[in-house]
């Protein structure tokens, strides 16, 4: 435990502009999102039944929320792209816990210490988690803090399940860009092949959308798993969403493990 803290407490100091850029990205868009809401919110339902049919469709999938609330509202312009932001971020964060070693030099400087490798990774992305939920976090003050300065009543509960399921999205592409970055051994090659799957995943998961023939196909898309429609007709999680969720970052965080272990690194 005590080598596991001090990975954690060396990563956690090294990394944390991760959560002043990506934080003030994702909560300057949620404030943003927020405070342009009241100056059309009446005229909203008029103008988004004026949306193509297949943008509304590609993006919220077969069932189309009430655009006349703030909820449904947030569902098509903010939580239909957040989950695609974290998970970038997750992206990028997860090829570099391996592949950035290597291109540093300082991978020869990682075998020597009197710690056992699963035991670095695991530090990294304990850091890649914390921070991640600092993220989110200030994403959501971004959001429901500009809509309470606004005067927006809107339900916290059913926007607490989004961002838990934002979260959760991209702790499991961090899990599968850190196979990634595991596998490539490159940071460049690893970290394009990280954002290619994240965005990658996000086409096909449009694409399923558009087409009842490509419907099964969405499936493989991590994203499928984050809809916001979901949460508003349930007025929660879909616990076998966060099965999936849960079960892909399992699958590639212990694989990403095992291998990591057999790996040959030294130069």
């Amino acid at each position: 435990m005590s080598d596991l803290a001090n990975v954690f407490r060396r990563h956690f100091r090294r990394d944390r502009n991760a959560l002043f850029i990506w934080g003030g990205l994702c909560g300057g868009f949620g404030l943003l999102i927020a405070v342009i809401y009241p100056s059309f919110a009446e005229s909203l339902e008029g103008m988004l039944a004026n949306y193509p049919e297949a943008f509304l469709r590609a993006f919220m999938g077969g069932t189309v929320p009430s655009f006349g609330t703030v909820e449904g509202f947030m569902a098509l312009e903010y939580f239909s792209w957040i989950p695609v932001m974290y998970a970038a971020y997750a992206a990028l964060a997860g090829a570099g816990m391996v592949a950035e070693e290597t291109d540093r030099g300082t991978v020869e400087f990682l075998l020597a210490q009197p710690v056992r490798r699963s035991t670095v990774i695991a530090g990294k992305f304990l850091v890649f988690l914390v921070y991640l939920a600092g993220i989110v976090v200030v994403s959501a003050l971004g959001l429901s803090g500009g809509l309470y300065a606004a005067g927006v009543d809107h339900s916290l509960r059913l926007f607490g399940h989004q961002f838990v399921s934002g979260y959760l999205v991209a702790m499991a592409y961090g899990a599968i860009s850190l196979l990634i970055s595991v596998l490539a051994g490159e940071l460049r090659r690893a970290t394009s092949v990280s954002l290619g799957v994240v965005f990658g995943t996000w086409f096909l998961l449009m694409a399923a959308n558009l087409s009842e023939r490509m419907e099964l196909l969405g499936y493989l898309s991590p994203l499928c798993y984050a809809g916001a429609t979901a949460v508003l007709e349930r007025g929660s999680l879909p616990p076998g969403d966060v099965a999936v969720l849960l079960a892909i970052t399992a699958v590639a965080f212990v694989a990403a493990l095992v291998l990591f272990e057999r790996k040959e690194l030294a130069a």
